[in-house]
């Protein structure tokens, strides 16, 4: 476990506890003083009477700070706990993330991307078979790790997504998704990908692969036919399903391109989607012990790395 991580979540908890703390006796003196200047007559014969209709009227001002307060303090100790949770699964290692300003992660147009130095699919794939074409937007980049699977290939793992229009107020969320990328030792020597039934995707993909129907509720693009049945086993199609119910999803998405082997999880394009879940209380010591449905769905995307080449087994 990485102490630094968890010393980090208890600083800042510890802070927030400190605010909220002086926040709650700034306002009680407040109280106090206003009654004692606004309602001197009152004060002399009900001074606690006084003190509760100024605290009353106070009320709503500490609230508001508390709540906008701990939702911040909430995702920033959030964030963090994920890389606590990668490193309990010791083959995710989080990825030094780092540009010309220095900040953790940042949004960038597509031109301003060194794709070669980032955890996600190769240029190629991704505007082929996952990130649709727009006119203006910007991409963010966060929670990137990388490591190997059990046979020694590279998996990497990032969270993206993408915003339009982000130049005039505020940015439109287009498409949000978690990607794990799985470098195997077997070149197929074409491009295929299921997909999870979805009515309708914006944007157009730099590709165009046919659609084949190949029965059941999974969708299938792919420029070689035969390789596409091969691959379509009935394991893919359970791992697809349980994927996009158990990250409650709008889509899950398996992409085979030459030695690539892709799993995109598409998110909802209202609000974030919280891939890692946990129940964070700032009153009491982080725990992650008690963070199961996180770890679980980390321990869900390694154990899937480490059966990604059963898929190609029969090519």
């Amino acid at each position: 476990m990485n102490e630094n991580i968890i010393k980090g979540i208890e600083i800042k908890r510890k802070k927030f506890l400190k605010v909220m703390f002086y926040l709650i006796a700034i306002m009680f003196i407040a109280s106090v003083l206003l009654a004692l200047f606004e309602f001197k007559q009152m004060f002399i014969e009900h001074p606690l009477f006084s003190i509760i209709i100024e605290l009353v009227f106070l009320l709503p001002f500490p609230i508001a700070i508390q709540i906008f307060y701990t939702n911040s303090v909430k995702k920033d100790i959030s964030m963090s706990s994920v890389y606590a949770f990668a490193d309990k699964i010791t083959k995710f290692k989080q990825i030094p993330f780092s540009n010309q300003e220095n900040r953790e992660y940042d949004s960038y147009l597509p031109s301003e991307i060194d794709w070669s130095k980032l955890p996600v699919p190769p240029e190629k794939i991704l505007f082929s078979t996952i990130l649709p074409r727009f006119d203006i937007y910007n991409i963010e980049l966060r929670t990137m790790f990388n490591g190997l699977n059990n046979l020694q290939q590279e998996i990497n793992l990032c969270d993206l997504t993408v915003f339009k229009d982000f130049h005039f107020g505020n940015p439109e969320r287009e498409f949000s998704a978690l990607l794990l990328t799985i470098k195997t030792n077997k070149n197929l020597n074409s491009i295929t990908y299921f997909q999870t039934h979805f009515a309708f995707i914006k944007g157009e993909f730099d590709i165009k692969l046919p659609k084949i129907d190949l029965g059941g509720n999974i969708d299938v693009y792919t420029n070689n036919a035969d390789i596409s049945k091969q691959l379509l086993t009935p394991e893919l199609k359970e791992t697809l399903n349980k994927l996009r119910k158990q990250f409650k999803v709008e889509y899950t998405k398996a992409v085979f391109y030459n030695e690539y082997i892709v799993f995109v999880l598409r998110s909802y394009d209202e609000g974030e989607h919280n891939y890692f879940p946990v129940n964070i209380s700032l009153l009491t010591p982080f725990d992650i012990s008690k963070a199961g449905k996180a770890v679980e769905n980390f321990q869900t995307l390694y154990n899937l790395a480490n059966r990604a080449p059963e898929f190609t087994k029969n090519i």
